[in-house]
């Protein structure tokens, strides 16, 4: 183990207090041990493991550390690399030092897996360094099966409520919900109550806009006895949330639950049970998770290259050291999570074939992904989901692995090649085809037959010719299959043509906190139905609190497509919520001043 503080080795300390680091592990590597909701194991429990702490326990990590992690995971030898970190404010791929970093580490032979970030489902919130070209950037899907707690309201039928990760009783609790939208009109307890005004209550509250542990925190002190969290429209699935020191039993129900119960509050005040025992419930599986980082990349570039399942997983936690309850298990929710278990497939891929290069296995991997039964949009499941036994199967590997025809106008004349390299022991003939994921304009192949001697490799050109398209995204797949095995191999493409129409107002990374009367900095990226940033200055106001706008400019020309607005937040605890207009579409920032 190496630990890392700033840019030295000082420890930070060694123990992993958070536990994020430990549940990461465990997804990649973790030995079969029976925990409460089963037994569980880590995809390649007989892997050497290696852990680079760059975290300290109360801030977050410089981008020395990182780098100073990656340079010394090369130089111990290490295989497969996995981050499961990052920030959407991301720079463009030349001038990111983590990019250099990971793009350094592959080209020395490693393989690098990155999460993609939590902050879908809006396009272009690929997070630093999953940015990276060549690391194998995984998206988040559904599980097929969850644990879960469950919401009973009286005369009803039980729905999935996911408890929080704070100390949460033993026996259901049952008591009347209150809206808190009743008290504060944005529903989102990210502000202070009146006393008393939520006595005895199970608290509603929506999802968004400060931290859980505030949330709970807020309601607490008004007197409710648990929270009710319910997702955001734009998020809709339920997670499992992270709510810090909170000590208020929590649990966390979908948007579509969450609004029919609204509608019970709106007749009435129903009481309710929650049930924070985990029971099986079956969920709908491929469905790529509502939170994962969508594409397309800065650069335009595909990604994410891969989704794995990380909505929920169950994993193994450090015993708290707060005092707070825990058993050593504990079920997450993010991209933090699909990431490593992509990693662990990674190490049993090099395992079982071994003598390949790092990118014939980032190949492997990403383009024998499953297809989902329903096109999915290249630009959130890149190659597809994870199948583990194809990438084992598998001797077709492409180079790219991926075909961005980018961003342009409706006419496209563009041409764009694919060397396919036959890993098999005898000679092959290559049947190719394209699969629009919508039926519509797509590139033409060169030929849709390719013969590949045992260990050499062919290539094919992709001709992109098409006229008066329509804004949208013109998106598919390559698919390539031998004679040897039966796995498909396919290679996602994509074109996107702007409309320059702002449909979403995204903010990214913002800060949750400050000190009062502070200036603090909204980076926010304005972007048409693609993810093509719309770079029309947007108009900023307060809406809450007794902030101030400051000023707003492009700052484009170091985070692609962004804009900086610098506001200066109000008293120290008062809330501030800044509210951001382009064209028809908006979003709110809330910063608590402390």
């Amino acid at each position: 183990m190496r630990t890392y503080g700033g840019t030295s080795r000082s420890p930070v300390p060694p123990t992993d207090d958070i536990g994020h680091g430990t549940d990461v592990a465990m997804c990649a590597a973790g030995v079969q041990n029976t925990g409460p909701f089963g037994t569980i194991m880590g995809v390649a429990p007989k892997a050497f493991l290696g852990s680079y702490k760059v975290f300290a326990t109360s801030s977050g990590a410089s981008t020395d550390a990182i780098i100073e992690a990656l340079d010394d995971a090369v130089s111990d030898g290490m295989d497969v690399l996995n981050l499961s970190l990052g920030s959407t404010i991301a720079q463009r791929t030349q001038d990111d030092p983590l990019v250099s970093a990971v793009e350094n580490a592959f080209t020395a032979g490693a393989l690098v897996t990155i999460s993609a970030g939590n902050s879908g489902p809006d396009p272009n919130t690929m997070a630093s360094p999953g940015t990276a070209p060549d690391a194998i950037t995984v998206g988040s899907m559904s599980n097929e099966r969850v644990f879960s707690g469950a919401l009973t309201i009286a005369g009803g039928d039980p729905v999935m409520a996911i408890p929080g990760s704070g100390p949460n009783p033993s026996t259901p609790l049952s008591a009347p919900v209150i809206d808190v939208a009743s008290v504060d009109p944005t529903g989102l307890a990210c502000g202070s109550f009146p006393a008393g005004s939520l006595n005895g209550s199970i608290a509603l509250i929506l999802r968004g806009s400060c931290f859980f542990e505030s949330k709970l925190d807020n309601v607490a002190q008004a007197g409710a006895v648990a929270a009710l969290i319910y997702a955001a429209a734009s998020s809709p699935q339920a997670i499992a949330m992270d709510v810090g020191a909170a000590t208020l039993p929590a649990a966390m129900i979908s948007n579509q639950d969450g609004m029919a119960l609204k509608q019970q509050l709106a007749n009435g005040s129903p009481t309710a049970s929650i049930d924070f025992s985990q029971k099986p419930f079956w969920a709908q599986f491929q469905n790529v998770s509502s939170f994962s980082g969508v594409g397309p990349n800065v650069d335009n570039g595909i990604k994410p290259d891969l989704l794995a399942v990380g909505d929920p997983i169950s994993t193994a936690s450090p015993m708290a050291h707060d005092g707070s309850a825990n058993d050593g298990y504990s079920i997450k929710s993010g991209t933090s999570f699909s990431s490593p278990i992509v990693a662990g497939a990674a190490a049993l891929l090099k395992a079982a074939r071994p003598g390949l290069t790092p990118a014939q296995y980032r190949s492997l991997l990403v383009n024998s992904g499953a297809s989902f039964d329903s096109p999915a949009p290249v630009a959130k499941t890149g190659g597809g989901y994870l199948n583990v036994a194809a990438a084992l199967q598998n001797t077709i590997t492409a180079a790219p692995t991926s075909l961005s025809y980018g961003i342009g106008s409706g006419t496209v004349n563009q041409s764009l090649t694919v060397t396919l390299t036959n890993l098999g022991t005898s000679d092959d003939t290559f049947a190719l085809s394209v699969t629009p994921t919508d039926g519509t304009a797509a590139p033409a192949l060169s030929s849709t037959t390719l013969p590949v001697a045992a260990g050499q490799s062919q290539t094919v050109t992709l001709q992109f010719n098409a006229g008066s398209l329509t804004a949208g995204v013109y998106d598919g797949y390559v698919q390539v299959q031998g004679s040897q095995t039966s796995v498909i191999t396919n290679i996602p493409y994509w074109y996107g043509v702007a409309s320059g129409v702002a449909a979403q107002v995204t903010p990214l990374d913002p800060p949750q906190t400050g000190t009062g009367g502070s200036q603090q900095a909204i980076v926010f990226r304005v972007t048409d139905l693609i993810g093509s940033a719309v770079m029309q200055t947007p108009t900023i106001s307060v809406s809450s609190g007794n902030g101030k706008f400051v000023g707003v400019s492009s700052i484009d020309s170091i985070i692609p497509g962004a804009f900086e607005a610098v506001v200066r937040l109000g008293s120290s605890g008062t809330t501030n919520v800044f509210h951001i207009v382009s064209g028809s579409v908006s979003a709110d920032v809330t910063i608590a001043s402390q």
